[in-house]
C-alpha cells in the first residue's frame, strides 16, 4: 500500500492560503491502493465536500508529488 496525502479545497475560501495553496493546507494521510481509492475514502468520509487533492507521500525520501484533483460525481 502506498501513502497518500489527502486536502479538501472546499474548506479554504477565496483570498485564504489554502485557497491556492495546496501546500498550506491541513493533509489527512491515507494509506490505500491507488490516488482514486484515496480520493473515495476522503469523498466518503466528508460527504458535503466536492473535491479532494491528492498527493503521493513518500516520507522517506521526502518527496510528495504535484496534487491530483478528484471531484465527486
Amino acid at each position: 500500500m502506498t501513502e497518500f496525502r489527502c486536502t479538501r479545497p472546499d474548506c479554504y475560501s477565496p483570498g485564504s492560503i489554502g485557497h491556492d495553496n495546496y501546500k498550506a493546507r491541513q493533509g489527512h494521510y491515507i494509506r490505500a491502493e491507488t490516488p482514486d481509492e484515496a480520493a473515495r475514502i476522503m469523498l466518503r468520509e466528508y460527504a458535503d465536500d466536492s473535491a479532494v487533492d491528492v498527493q503521493i507521500a513518500d516520507a522517506e525520501n521526502d518527496y510528495l508529488s504535484q496534487p491530483q484533483r478528484y471531484t465527486r460525481v
